[in-house]
This record gives structure tokens, C-alpha cells and sequence, in this order.
């Protein structure tokens, strides 16, 4: 049965996926990845160039 792995949610302490047929669409599962991958927003490197803006040292 052919599935698609769906990104649902950037958790702190993982990703949680939810796997539907490609067929149906059913949803068949879910799965919390453990691995802890970081994902920077805008607004995270906003902050951090204004921070470096502010001092330059």
C-alpha cells in the first residue's frame, strides 16, 4: 500500500508525522521523530540580527 509521509507539527523534542494512503487518504498512523532538528523561524533570526545590530562585539 503506497503511504505519504505528512509533516504535522515542529515540536522542541521532535517532528510528529502522520502517514496517509495515497490512495484514499486515510490517515494510517502517526509517528514522533526523535530527533531533535532545529528549524529557525523569520522571527527567530530577526531577534538574533537585531542583537548583533545592538552590540556589535
Amino acid at each position: 500500500m503506497p503511504v505519504r509521509e505528512v509533516l504535522l507539527l515542529v515540536l522542541p523534542d521532535g517532528n510528529l508525522y502522520d502517514y496517509r494512503c495515497l490512495v484514499c487518504g486515510d490517515s494510517l498512523g502517526m509517528k514522533k521523530d526523535k530527533k531533535n532538528i532545529r528549524i529557525d523561524t523569520i522571527k527567530e533570526r530577526r531577534r538574533q540580527d537585531d542583537f548583533r545590530r545592538h552590540n556589535p562585539y
